[in-house]
């Protein structure tokens, strides 16, 4: 019986965090993190600010549940959607799935960069957890892994690199602001041949890393990417989108 209503107590407890966590994200896209106070926050989750302060002690931890728990969430949905297509997984496609949720990848790149500016208001602020950080990374891994097996290829750079560069100029470009669908998926269609493409190889191919990319080669590229700061690697990319 103890048992039967600490797991009720526990899903309850989940569901008030769920409904705050989801309020919290509305509030924070329409108006950024200052502008989202407690109240507004338990108001439109249907709470009172009990309800907030048995879950959090201020409003700085609900914005990094919120963008763990966003990011999540748009990870799962992106490999559904990638599981869903069927027969061969082709640039084309990858950029229709990846268009496909670019309002769920706006929302995401508008909380991280409301979390990267109370965090270099706030620099003493703990960061995300170093295990949370790293299951957001190893989903994205995992996600570009599949992508390469799907396609025959293989990867010339280590795949967490990959997906963390592909991370970094995806929610870039998904920041850029167009007046149509179209320009958007230009940036967009470039970061997926570049870097998922331009980094890889078919599996039976023979061909040297060494062989250019845009300016620069993949000899290069592979130097810089042992280096943990990737202070050279980004601007790399960037010189191989540039060109592309």
């Amino acid at each position: 019986m103890a048992k039967k209503r600490a797991e009720g107590e526990s899903r309850a407890r989940a569901n008030t965090r769920s409904r705050l966590v989801d309020a919290a994200i509305e509030i924070l896209v329409e108006r950024g993190f200052a502008g989202t106070k407690i109240d507004e926050v338990v108001a439109r989750a249907g709470f009172t600010r009990g309800a907030f302060y048995s879950n959090y002690s201020n409003m700085d931890e609900l914005l990094e549940d919120a963008f763990i728990a966003y990011s999540t969430r748009l990870l799962t949905e992106m490999t559904q959607a990638f599981d869903s297509i069927e027969g061969p997984l082709t640039l084309e496609r990858i950029v229709d799935t990846l268009d496909s949720l670019s309002a769920q990848g706006r929302t995401a790149y508008i909380l991280l960069m409301e979390y990267r500016l109370y965090q270099m208001r706030h620099p003493d602020a703990d960061g995300i957890p170093g295990n949370q950080r790293n299951q957001l990374a190893d989903f994205v891994t995992q996600m570009l892994e599949s992508a390469l097996d799907r396609m025959g290829r293989r990867a010339l750079l280590p795949t967490n690199i990959m997906g963390e560069i592909l991370s970094i100029f995806y929610l870039e470009a998904l920041g850029s602001v167009n007046d149509s669908a179209e320009a958007n998926q230009m940036p967009i269609r470039k970061i997926v041949d570049v870097i998922v493409f331009g980094f890889s190889v078919p599996k039976d191919s023979t061909e040297p890393v060494t062989q250019e990319l845009e300016g620069t080669d993949r000899e290069q590229f592979l130097a810089e990417a042992v280096d943990p700061s990737r202070e050279k690697l980004i601007p790399l990319v960037r010189q191989a989108l540039a060109h592309s």
